[in-house]
């Protein structure tokens, strides 16, 4: 699976940043459902032309605050995202966009 995220070398925002907030939209947004299978780290790493320790920020960082779980041998997956989270998640993006 591809995923439709784009990263800027130009940007002043970390690229482990711009995949993670990304990653987060897509999830939020619905267009990755709970127990859609991510790309591996190595694969992401190669479609978007950087590092696996950049991808591998990312993944662990999305996976700390619980979007996303890895299951050993297996692959990386959209975790369920309960309403409220999803909703908390939604207002701190506007604020922290303003």
């Amino acid at each position: 699976m591809k995923l439709p995220i784009r990263v800027s070398e130009e940007s002043r925002e970390p690229i482990y940043h711009q995949i993670e907030t990304q990653v987060k939209s897509l999830i939020l947004s619905g267009q990755l459902s709970p127990g859609t299978a991510l790309p591996s780290i190595r694969a992401l790493s190669l479609d978007l032309a950087c590092s696996v320790i950049t991808t591998r920020r990312a993944y662990q960082n999305l996976e700390n605050d619980g979007f996303i779980k890895t299951v050993q041998g297996k692959g990386t997956f959209v975790r369920e995202i309960g309403i409220i989270r999803k909703e908390e998640t939604k207002h701190k993006a506007v604020y922290d966009a303003l």
